[in-house]
C-alpha cells in the first residue's frame, strides 16, 4: 500500500484500516483521504466482517453484524509483489497461510490494514 501511495507517510497510518471491538465482536472500518469500501460486490468479505451490502464512505463505521469468522477453515494472504509460492502445484502470490482454530472472540483480536 505504501508503494502505491495508499498510505499517509506524514501521519504514519493507512487510509483504510480494519480493526475489531472484541467486547462487541464487531468490525470497525476506518477510512481517510476520501477512500471508500464497496461491500456490494460479489465475493467480498462483507459476510465475514459483519457488514451489509453497501458502499461505506464515512470516516468511522462499525459493522451492522458480529464478525462471522468461525466458519473459516483457512486464510491465504496474497500480495502481488512476491513469487515462488505454490498452491496445489500452481504458482500463486501467497505470502502467508494459516488455519484459525481458536474459541469465539479470539480470532478478531488483531488489527489489519487493507
Amino acid at each position: 500500500m505504501r508503494t502505491n501511495h495508499h498510505y499517509d507517510d506524514e501521519n504514519d497510518k493507512y487510509f483504510i484500516s480494519v480493526s475489531t471491538n472484541s467486547s462487541t465482536l464487531i468490525t470497525v472500518l476506518t477510512l481517510s483521504n476520501g477512500y471508500q469500501v464497496d461491500f456490494g460486490l460479489p465475493n467480498s468479505m462483507r459476510h465475514i466482517l459483519g457488514f451489509n451490502s453497501a458502499v461505506y464512505t464515512t470516516n468511522y463505521q462499525e459493522s451492522e453484524n458480529v464478525v462471522n469468522i468461525m466458519n473459516i477453515n483457512s486464510i491465504l494472504v496474497n500480495i502481488d509483489i512476491i513469487t515462488g509460492s505454490y498452491i496445489s502445484g500452481r504458482m500463486q502470490p501467497v505470502i502467508y497461510s494459516f488455519f484459525p482454530n481458536v474459541s469465539p472472540g479470539y480470532k478478531i483480536g488483531r488489527n489489519c490494514h487493507i
